[in-house]
């Protein structure tokens, strides 16, 4: 349920592929079983906005269950329920049956909804939602001396540089034209934090303890934190905005558009160890 696809891209043999910023649609493969036979129907999502995310990981990622903080997202509750729910309707475009443009045998818009309500079994807004927009891998970070950038991935820094640059990669599995599924690799390279930027992310990623059950509630400023990462992040490899690569002299331009929940998750690995142990 994690694999998606960028409504309208084409991977041309031999390119790179990257995720384009403008692309409108995201398409999710969605599989499910009928009278013992698997079949696939895929769902036309349109592109979110940071705003409404926000207010979504605000209902949903309200406790961390386990003690140690390594649980984010809690998989129940009528609260988070609603949410995703609320976000999937008003982002939901239609159903198709191949992943491509409207055929005149589709069935009705209404028709179309009126299936994934009728069929809450197969859990459809929740998947789309917390594993296809939400889901993703990411590498371990690498940090080296920008002006001695060595090719590969066995970089290594000057100890003592001050200017360090890191990078922190996410993967995300994407479906493209005539190819297929492509394991999407979009490095993100961040400039060294400053003291006060440590400060503001603690500050907008306080915990505090509920003593009934042991558990945290966290409490996130997700303001903050697009803050921070809109005034960190240098570059992105395997990202682009009308074709073109995003680096520092464009960024302007394309760091308004980079999904929030990479921006979320990117940060957080950023800033990984940083955030203080209230307790």
């Amino acid at each position: 349920m994690s694999e998606l696809q960028i409504e309208g891209q084409e991977l041309q043999v031999g390119a790179k592929a990257a995720w384009e910023l403008t692309a409108e649609e995201l398409v999710f493969p969605f599989e499910y079983t009928i009278a013992g036979q698997v079949r696939t129907v895929f769902l036309h999502m349109h592109q979110y906005r940071a705003f409404d995310l926000k207010q979504l990981l605000a209902a949903i990622n309200s406790r961390i269950l386990a003690q140690d903080g390594t649980r984010e997202i809690i998989k129940g509750g009528k609260e988070a329920t609603e949410a995703v729910e609320e976000f999937f309707w008003k982002y939901f475009s239609r159903l198709s049956r191949y992943g491509g443009p409207p055929q005149k045998d589709d069935p009705t818009l209404e028709h179309q909804k009126e299936w994934i309500k009728k069929n809450p079994r197969y859990f459809i807004p929740r998947q789309v939602i917390l594993e296809g927009f939400g889901e993703f891998n990411i590498k371990p970070k690498q940090i080296y001396d920008p002006a001695e950038k060595p090719n590969g991935d066995s970089a290594t820094a000057d100890f003592f540089t001050l200017e360090l640059t890191e990078t922190i990669t996410l993967i995300q599995k994407l479906f493209f034209a005539g190819v297929g599924q492509v394991p999407l690799e979009m490095a993100h390279s961040f400039r060294r934090e400053t003291a006060t930027e440590c400060y503001r992310y603690e500050r907008a990623t306080d915990r505090g303890k509920i003593h009934k059950d042991e558990a945290f509630e966290r409490t996130t400023n997700y303001d903050v934190l697009e803050q921070l990462y809109d005034t960190l992040i240098e570059s992105i490899d395997g990202v682009t905005i009308k074709g073109e690569a995003c680096t520092p002299a464009n960024k302007e331009a394309w760091v308004k558009l980079v999904p929030f929940w990479h921006k979320y998750w990117m940060l957080t690995e950023f800033f990984r160890g940083v955030q203080s142990k209230n307790g």
